[in-house]
């Protein structure tokens, strides 16, 4: 009896081991292992996907809901910012600081196709800001690692005259820690499609116009040894 219990166990996941799953009960949901929502419609929910498909919004060519999709859900910069989760609770989630558009991701509970559609979008399409270089692992620890492993773009803050900013120290100071631990800890390694980091350099009025260059080049330098030789694109915004 115990063998057949296993046995059953295993024929329960199906697909590849990149996105295996449990099957679907008839009610309810399950997530695929990357934590993405398996949304395959069953029973009588496959008349309902079918009546959805029919909108007018979903009959649009697919090129159209892209720019759609890309309109509501990007453009954003997100930070650890407090925000309210209930009438009487507050808690930290990466968000546009107030006063900015809020990102659209009821849109993702509109129906089974959309969340289809657009799941991975707000992780693609966004910047990801952090102060202190050394927080980025902590701020994002809370998203799903199938989230993490779509963000794009950082956004960092550096200082004109010691560069990147690691909580304990500049980097500047740590540089011969090159070590497993020091790349272990600050590496950027588990954000495997990061493909842009946007530096933001305070600049006080007394700093050389020579000496914001000199600090550019050696923020590029310290970026290029904590990419690891991934090719990314580097920018610079002077405050």
């Amino acid at each position: 009896m115990a063998a057949s219990s296993k046995v059953g166990r295993k024929n329960a996941v199906v697909g590849d081991s990149n996105a295996r799953i449990s099957r679907r009960p008839a009610r309810g949901f399950h997530r695929f292992r990357s934590g993405v929502l398996n949304v395959t419609p069953k029973g009588a929910e496959k008349a309902q996907t079918l009546n959805n498909q029919n909108s007018p919004l979903l009959r649009l060519p697919p090129e159209l809901r892209n720019k759609i999709w890309r309109y509501v859900l990007g453009g954003n910069v997100l930070r650890w910012t407090l925000v309210s989760s209930s009438r009487y609770s507050l808690k930290y989630r990466m968000a546009p600081p107030p006063g900015q558009i809020i990102l659209g991701l009821d849109l993702l509970r509109t129906c089974r196709q959309i969340y289809a559609e657009t799941a991975l979008l707000p992780y693609q399409l966004n910047t990801f800001a952090c102060t202190e270089y050394a927080g980025i692992k902590g701020e994002l620890q809370y998203l799903q690692p199938f989230q993490r492993s779509h963000i794009a773009k950082l956004q960092l803050e550096a200082s004109s005259i010691r560069g990147l900013w690691l909580g304990q120290g500049y980097l500047s100071d740590i540089e011969r820690y090159t070590d497993a631990r020091f790349c272990g800890k600050y590496k950027l390694g588990f954000l495997p499609a990061l493909e842009e980091i946007q530096v933001c350099v305070l600049t006080p009025d007394l700093r050389s116009e020579s000496a914001v260059d000199e600090c550019k080049r050696s923020v590029r330098d310290q970026l290029s040894t904590l990419l690891a030789g991934k090719q990314v694109d580097i920018t610079f915004e002077n405050l």
